[in-house]
């Protein structure tokens, strides 16, 4: 017998689909998110922000951070995005003949390598996680982009490492099948590791400060 009432047993059964779901989805490739987000990584903001907004809608226009209202990140765009077709702009306007086809097309195949990382992550994402990344701010304003685009894994820059890590095997072990069965498992460590483990917990505890508790469970 089941120890959930029924509705709740289907609760459950629904969510255990839905992460299944999404940790299966996150290893297929997408092309036509890919497609989208290099033409939009592509281009410079003042022309992929409007495009953005009107294929998705101002909030993932945002989330990709493409609607730039500061002076310091338009100054950025201008150079980065729009120097290298100015560049072949330049040369395909003007008589230079030191400069050859490769120097004024090199740009922008850097330009386009960029482009397709940051394409290549989009189209890896599950359809729920870009759902969230259309239709909330908290995607940008949480820095939930710089954890799945890959900052934060790298270079811990949210300070979620650990949380992302645990959100990696959570999936993996949706995939190979067996989260259903861990809630009945156990093991045990030694006096020394778990002392370790502890020193390690302790000192981020302090750091968010919750040094009261620190106290009581040390």
């Amino acid at each position: 017998t089941s120890v959930f009432p029924s509705g709740r047993q289907s609760l459950v059964s629904d969510g255990l689909h839905a992460r299944r779901s999404d940790a299966w989805d996150e290893c297929f490739f997408k092309f036509d998110e890919f497609c989208r987000s290099w033409v939009l990584e592509f281009l410079p903001a003042l022309v992929a922000g409007p495009l953005s907004i009107l294929l998705e809608g101002r909030i993932a226009a945002a989330n990709r951070q493409l609607v730039l209202t500061e002076v310091p990140l338009l100054v950025m765009d201008v150079i980065f995005k729009w120097g290298p077709f100015l560049s072949l702009g330049l040369f395909l306007t003007c008589d230079l003949p030191t400069v050859g086809v490769e120097d004024a097309v090199f740009p922008l195949v850097l330009l386009s390598f960029r482009a397709s990382c940051l394409a290549m992550k989009y189209a890896y994402l599950p359809r729920a996680q870009l759902r969230v990344m259309a239709s909330s701010s908290s995607w940008l304003e949480g820095g939930y982009w710089a954890r799945i685009l890959g900052t934060a894994l790298h270079f811990n820059a949210t300070g979620t490492l650990a949380f992302d890590l645990l959100q990696a095997l959570c999936a993996a072990g949706e995939r190979a099948g067996v989260v259903e069965v861990l809630a009945d498992q156990s093991f045990q460590v030694g006096v020394l590791p778990a002392r370790r483990v502890w020193d390690v917990v302790k000192e981020a505890l302090v750091s968010m400060d919750d040094a009261e508790l620190v106290k009581t469970r040390s």
